[in-house]
Order: C-alpha cells, then structure tokens, then sequence
C-alpha cells in the first residue's frame, strides 16, 4: 500500500519529516531500549491535528530501573498498570 511508510530502524527523536513531507494520520510505535515518554513527543510532531498513535507498552522501559527485574523482567502487577 502506497499510504504506508515503514521507518524500522529509525530514531524518530531525529526524524525532522517523513520522507514525503507530509503529516501521518496514524503511527504504530514498537520502540525498543527506550521510554514511550522520548519517542512520544517526537512523533506527536509528524502527525497530523487529528492523527491517532498505536504504541506498543513495554513495562520495563516505562518503569523505572527500581522495578524492573533481574533480565529486564517486570513482574509486579502494580508496575504494568
């Protein structure tokens, strides 16, 4: 499909435009070794007034290191709400 631009591997911290200069109606974020809370902002820049992010939560970027676990686990229920 023509409509979708697929940006894997990309930093969207230092994405200053799509690559077609235009502004997305939607984003899929599955970021990895990085809390939703950079990537957001950055790609809040790239869609438009109306535009809708679908993120993927990863609890053990989102948390803190205090609660995550021994390989990055996060087993406390509290912390992945």
């Amino acid at each position: 499909d023509p409509r979708v631009i697929i940006l894997d591997r990309t930093n969207v911290r230092h994405l200053e435009a799509l690559p077609d200069g235009a502004l997305a109606d939607l984003a899929v974020i599955d970021a990895s070794f990085i809390s939703l809370a950079l990537v957001l902002p950055a790609a809040l820049r790239l869609l438009k007034p109306d535009g809708r992010i679908i993120a993927l939560v990863k609890p053990q970027f989102e948390a803190g290191a205090e609660h995550v676990g021994k390989g990055g686990v996060v087993r406390d229920e509290r912390t992945h709400r």
